[in-house]
């Protein structure tokens, strides 16, 4: 977890694995006073801004793995069983129940791919995957209050696991559905992946943009004397030398120097641009020839640079009205399932004389 400047700060999530988890994160931020955060799905980097100085970290990170997700606190850790391992080995056991399912359908009999043991041994693995990935999931959305799709996927691959332990115990093979169980995850999870593979395509722009922020600039105290601080520590009013070559860290006014400079990254102008005593200077742009020393004109959080990357993050944040039409659909979705599934089941059992086998 890392404070990027006074007012913004970065954390690093892991569990998230679609947009449901990503709105339940948002949400839970947000309703801690957090403002302009954004999330970046594919890097499990979580971005926001705040009023105050200083956020308690460790009390969101607890408030975070209460919704079922995990604030990753050390540099470059992060989980084996990425989202890709996942798929693969629920791939690898789902097909053959699959196969086993068509050709038993086409009247093709492969005594192996019938016994239910096998298949009860294929789709364990299976579920135990999704019980973990989805479920998960599925009780934080709940502590959170909220119901998500992963709710509704943990429900129905777990009512199909059942269903089919249940057929296996009074040995009836028309309540075998283990190929449903594991389709089920499988085929999700294969969805959460194709989705996690465009998310990254579409914030590699960012991405760019951020890896061209300056760490470290030089505070100019005098003739001869210069020290080297973190670029996120330069406040408006301090002069800084920026020398050829170099990153200009911060938007200010030459005080004395006079050289070349390439602002491409701003301007789209490939032609670097003269620049001497009075002209401004713009974080972003390189100094390709000579050497400057300037004064700051704002604060390193409020440069020009920085305002694009958050203008960025908020465009990529920012929902079409229809995306927002779908999540107060899929918001309602699920408990309106859950609830005629539970009112069909009574009814069944109920009114129309069913067992409630077949009610279920």
């Amino acid at each position: 977890m890392t404070e990027k400047d006074q007012h913004e700060f970065e954390i690093q999530v892991e569990g998230m694995t679609c947009s449901a988890c990503v709105r339940t994160v948002r949400n839970f931020l947000e309703e801690q006073g957090m403002e302009e955060v954004y999330i970046d799905l594919p890097s499990r980097k979580v971005s926001f801004r705040s009023e105050k100085r200083s956020v308690d970290l460790e009390h969101l990170a607890d408030g975070i793995h209460r919704i079922g997700y995990k604030v990753v606190k050390e540099a470059g850790q992060a989980s084996y069983w990425t989202l890709g391992r996942k798929l693969l080995l629920a791939a690898t056991f789902t097909l053959p129940l699959i196969l086993g399912h068509v050709l038993h359908a086409a009247g093709v009999q492969i005594p192996y791919l019938d016994n239910p043991w096998v298949q009860l041994g294929l789709t364990l693995p299976v579920y135990t995957i999704g019980f973990l990935h989805f479920g998960r999931s599925a009780w934080g959305a709940l502590r959170a209050r909220e119901t998500n799709m992963d709710v509704l996927i943990f429900l129905g691959s777990t009512a199909a696991f059942i269903y089919s332990m249940i057929g296996l115990v009074l040995r009836q093979p028309e309540y075998y559905f283990f190929e449903t169980a594991a389709s089920i995850i499988t085929l999700v999870l294969l969805g959460n992946w194709i989705e996690n593979r465009a998310l990254k395509t579409t914030t590699s722009a960012l991405d760019d943009l951020q890896r061209m922020r300056v760490d470290k600039a030089r505070l100019w105290m005098g003739e001869h004397h210069v020290m080297e601080i973190e670029a996120a520590d330069i406040r408006k009013g301090d002069r800084v030398m920026v020398a050829n070559g170099e990153a200009v860290p911060v938007d200010g006014t030459v005080m004395e120097g006079n050289g070349e400079v390439n602002e491409s990254v701003l301007t789209g102008e490939a032609i670097p641009v003269k620049k001497q005593d009075g002209d401004r200077l713009l974080s972003g742009s390189t100094v390709v020839s000579g050497s400057f020393v300037l004064k700051a004109d704002v604060d390193e959080a409020d440069t020009l640079f920085n305002q694009i990357i958050r203008l960025v993050k908020a465009a990529q944040s920012d929902k079409p009205p229809i995306h927002r039409l779908a999540d107060k659909i899929s918001a309602w979705f699920v408990p309106v399932v859950i609830v005629i599934s539970i009112l069909a089941f009574f009814l069944g059992w109920g009114f129309l004389g069913f067992t409630p086998g077949k009610a279920l």
